[in-house]
């Protein structure tokens, strides 16, 4: 009966707080609730006599708490224009939502400082840090970044049309790598680094690599880790290019050197003559008077690519002159008459392979002059 009599008592007293004037609203001690008398607007404090906002809360710790009786929990937003949107826990899970609701279909979210927007999301999802949302990129920061370490996506499983990048190496010599300084005075809200960066110019490196830039904004990005697997397939194929060359070399060094002991040996043997008799010596006792101050073969053109003259003094009145052509294993390959008085021979040496061949003068039996033929392709 008590208990029923304050309950009686308390709301006959808020009958009589309500039907007072503006001029006798609400008052109470410091932990009463307070209905603001001179501001026509009625605002309402609770905890504090001065509400300086249509509600106003003044506690300590905890000095509000919002419990609902159902799975959703949440705060709704309306303007003069509608609903906008919500935070709390909706659809029953326990997760904390903040953002806009359904139908704010353009509405977006920003976590700011100084009533400065820091990070937006956009209404695609798509996140700015100091940036508008792009709406090409998930993400976009205006600023640079700096992290511990970073991962890319790249299973097998997400791909197809897998194939080797091919003419890397063509494409890496075509790129411009360059040094340079960003324009931070005319586009500050982009926060460029100060200070000198080293890249590539997007609208260079989109003739050679136009997979690797985007243009988003009207401006041009630039996706550098693409560039990786480029440089990666022009290393392979540089390294190729080597090796090939180093094994041209080789055999060139080889061929060289055989070359080298075999010309050792010839001159070696053109040099020996038992007579005593020198090479000029044979030629002037040999040849005829025209021919009494010898000078020896020659070779033209030399090198040659199979066809060429033999050129000597002429040949006086001999028995037999011939011109014998040998390779370097001293084995026959060609073999021309002189007639009495020429002084030079045509030797064609087309089908042989190419390398260095010895042109020896022979007159009745006796070499008595050489001179080298080098044939190339």
């Amino acid at each position: 009966m008590q208990q029923n009599f304050k309950i009686f008592a308390l709301a006959l007293a808020a009958t009589l707080l309500f039907s007072l004037s503006a001029a006798a609203q609400w008052s109470s001690s410091a932990t009463a609730v307070y209905l603001d008398a001179v501001n026509a607007n009625k605002s309402v404090g609770i905890g504090t006599s001065t509400p300086s906002a249509k509600l106003h809360v003044k506690a300590g710790n905890n000095p509000a708490k919002f419990e609902s009786t159902s799975a959703d929990s949440y705060v709704v937003f309306n303007t003069s224009t509608g609903y906008k949107g919500y935070a709390g826990v909706y659809n029953g899970d326990n997760d904390m939502d903040f953002g806009t609701g359904i139908g704010n279909s353009i509405g977006r979210v920003h976590l700011v400082t100084n009533a400065i927007p820091r990070l937006t999301v956009g209404n695609t999802g798509n996140v700015g840090i100091g940036a508008v949302p792009s709406l090409t990129y998930r993400l976009s920061i205006s600023g640079s970044a700096f992290a511990v370490g970073s991962w890319i996506s790249s299973d097998q499983r997400y791909k197809d049309n897998i194939q080797t990048y091919q003419n890397a190496l063509e494409k890496v010599l075509a790129l411009r790598g360059t040094e340079y300084t960003f324009r931070t005075e005319e586009f500050k809200d982009m926060n460029f680094q100060a200070g000198k960066q080293i890249g590539f110019i997007a609208q260079e490196l989109r003739s050679v690599l136009p997979e690797l830039v985007q243009e988003d904004n009207g401006f041009l990005a630039v996706n550098y880790d693409g560039v990786v697997p480029v440089l990666v397939e022009a290393m392979k194929e540089q390294q190729a290019q080597i090796r090939e060359k180093e094994a041209a070399i080789a055999a060139l060094e080889s061929q060289v050197n055989t070359l080298e002991a075999r010309l050792a040996k010839i001159e070696q043997m053109l040099a020996q003559n038992p007579s005593g008799e020198s090479s000029n010596e044979r030629i002037a006792t040999t040849v005829g008077a025209a021919s009494k101050k010898a000078e020896g073969c020659s070779v033209f053109p030399n090198p040659n690519q199979g066809n060429f003259m033999v050129r000597f003094p002429p040949v006086g009145f001999a028995k037999s002159a011939v011109v014998v052509v040998l390779d370097l294993h001293g084995r026959e390959v060609a073999r021309q008459s002189v007639e009495n008085g020429a002084s030079q021979v045509e030797v064609n040496l087309q089908g042989k392979p190419v390398g260095t061949y010895v042109c020896q003068l022979q007159v009745d039996g006796k070499m008595i002059a050489s001179e080298q033929a080098l044939m190339v392709r």
